[in-house]
């Protein structure tokens, strides 16, 4: 990124600049298959699709190709302009009037560098990105085109906060004000990503970068910043680049992200070896502050800070202490400025608890040799997997969750769930405690779907039952029963055979 280019030295005319120009002819790597004018129209067509790339090779046949099937088909005046403008027609603009149309260009390709369109004209950039695709830990079926733009999301905007690259110097501290005054007048393109190749990324392991926590990061943000998040990596599904310019980019999307300098450094949770250096004890401190009610129950501290988005001028801003730790004999108090930051720790260990093999910290031991692979279990979550386990519900979403509170009375049952966890007792034992008696009881109960398996017969016998005897002397099973029909008479969710509200079968009680 230290040699993103600033705009002003954009788009020479292309009757101008010819030592430039040779210099880019001698890039083009099919240059034996286009007469002079061609290739060099295509390689000056090139320079300023990609501004980015100042060494890399140049197809002329990819230009060409890209030409002709995107941008005749998204603009046909356009093309025609730029047709004439870079002298692949006999047809001649006069110098006032090619002055017009190179700003017409300009700002058209100003709108269509994007990832995927770089995908198609640059091959450097095509070359370079299967190999930084490698580098993020993500499905099998993500397409090259958007691993790198994940990757971009995390390099340019996510990595540094509310810094960029070329503002942090060897030390990890920032370069000072008028770094990144300058920096805020610098454009980045798809292209640019080459460079941070073979500079960065080209060094990392395959499969460092996480897809997992990038994404549930920025998905733990309000939608308004997570669209504009997702409009900058151009993963909206819109092939239109966002701003190019970095001041924008720190303005727009970065200040949504990271308003506040954070106390935690965003590689410690979405790089591997990054969470390799994550100290077990920090990690557990945070997750028990997550569990105690968050940063609404947490102490305060205020501390003061540099701020970026306002020239460096200082300001105050709200530390929600975690815990302490002791270095070289000095107390550091440990905290967050956000429920984002927070959260990172809490996506941090699920993502761990997924991954129960991954060893970290000094000691690097696993979550469970560590002792923490339970620290976030609770009573839903035991629960849950109860249900699952016995295919009472079909998923998460499934599962009944307010007449299954009542059926299995959590607060009252809860050490027997726990026993079942702990493989003391049987899932048969829990079922015969709660009182069903029959598989279809307990999805029935357990179950939204199940909801339907509702047979009147039934349940009219059970409820007779338990007028006859009471509610205090009847079967476990029958009393169920009561709690199934007082739930589908105060909800009038539909279920039975007609899927109808429970008022429609006439059952009295």
């Amino acid at each position: 990124m230290s040699k993103v280019m600033l705009k002003e030295k954009l788009f020479p005319l292309a009757s101008e600049g010819e030592n430039e120009v040779e210099r880019l002819l001698k890039r083009v790597i099919d240059r034996d298959k286009f007469s002079y004018n061609e290739a060099k129209a295509y390689a000056i067509i090139y320079q300023n699709l990609a501004p980015g790339d100042v060494t890399g090779k140049i197809s002329a046949m990819r230009v060409k190709k890209f030409m002709e099937d995107f941008i005749q088909k998204d603009n046909p005046s356009i093309y025609k302009k730029m047709y004439i403008f870079y002298g692949l027609s006999e047809e001649k603009y006069n110098e006032k009037k090619r002055s017009k149309i190179n700003n017409l260009i300009q700002n058209y390709m100003d709108g269509i560098r994007s990832v995927e369109n770089a995908m198609s004209y640059s091959i450097s950039f095509a070359e370079a990105a299967t190999k930084m695709a490698a580098k993020i830990d993500a499905p099998e079926e993500m397409s090259v085109v958007e691993r790198i733009k994940w990757i971009r999301l995390w390099f340019i905007v996510i990595r540094n906060q509310e810094f960029f690259y070329n503002e942090i110097d060897g030390n990890g501290r920032n370069r000072g004000i008028n770094v990144t005054r300058e920096v805020n007048d610098m454009y980045i393109f798809p292209e640019s990503m080459i460079l941070l190749n073979e500079s960065f990324l080209s060094k990392l392991d395959d499969g460092e970068i996480l897809y997992d926590m990038i994404k549930a990061f920025v998905d733990s943000y309000p939608k308004d910043v997570q669209r504009a998040v997702y409009r900058f990596a151009e993963l909206d599904g819109v092939n239109r680049p966002d701003s190019c310019k970095l001041g924008r980019i720190r303005e727009d999307v970065k200040k949504k992200l990271f308003p506040n300098s954070w106390r935690s450094s965003t590689s410690f949770f979405m790089c591997k070896t990054g969470i390799k250096y994550m100290i077990p004890k920090h990690l557990e401190m945070a997750l028990l502050a997550y569990k105690n009610g968050g940063i609404s129950n947490m102490p305060v501290i205020k501390v003061e800070i540099p701020d970026v988005f306002n020239g460096y001028k200082k300001r105050k801003v709200t530390v929600y202490k975690y815990g302490e730790t002791k270095v070289n004999g000095t107390t550091i108090e440990l905290g967050v400025t956000g429920e984002q930051e927070l959260m990172l720790y809490v996506n941090l260990y699920k993502w761990l608890v997924e991954h129960p093999d991954f060893k970290f910290g000094k000691e690097d031991k696993t979550l469970e040799e560590y002792g923490l692979s339970e620290l976030l279990l609770d009573e839903k979550d035991i629960i849950a997997t109860w249900i699952l386990e016995q295919g009472f519900a079909s998923s998460e979403e499934d599962i009944n969750w307010n007449l299954a509170k009542t059926i299995l009375n959590p607060k009252e049952n809860l050490s027997i769930f726990k026993d079942w966890y702990d493989g003391k007792i049987s899932a048969e034992t829990v079922y015969e405690k709660i009182g069903f008696n029959s598989e279809k009881l307990a999805r029935m109960c357990l179950s939204l779907n199940g909801l339907i398996l509702l047979d009147k017969s039934t349940l009219s016998q059970a409820l007779k039952r338990v007028k006859m005897f009471g509610l205090e002397h009847s079967l476990k099973s029958d009393k169920i029963y009561v709690r199934l029909y007082e739930f589908l008479k105060e909800t009038c969710i539909p279920c039975g055979p007609k899927k109808k509200p429970i008022g429609s079968y006439g059952i009295k009680y």
